[in-house]
């Protein structure tokens, strides 16, 4: 349960310690906010998965919206799967 988090973790002070510190230096602000929204979006998703509370939308849905056009991709170019 707890084991997705010490990778989660791990790769957050990565970057703080690695990226985080030096675009604050540099107030390169914008790269910095959308780093940490990705980073909040990890950490969403594996708190999510971590204590299986299932709040968040499964990633997976959205590929399967395009799986007619994937097939229909195929079967326009001949292509074999």
């Amino acid at each position: 349960m707890f084991l997705i988090l010490w990778p989660l973790l791990g790769f957050t002070l990565l970057f703080i310690f690695m990226e985080g510190r030096d675009l604050a230096r540099k107030k390169q602000w914008k790269d910095l906010g959308i780093a940490s929204f990705i980073m909040l979006i990890a950490w969403l998703y594996g708190v999510d998965l971590g204590w299986d509370l299932q709040l968040m939308p499964n990633p997976l849905d959205f590929f399967q919206l395009f799986n007619g056009i994937d097939k229909w991709y195929y079967n326009f170019f001949h292509l074999s799967a």
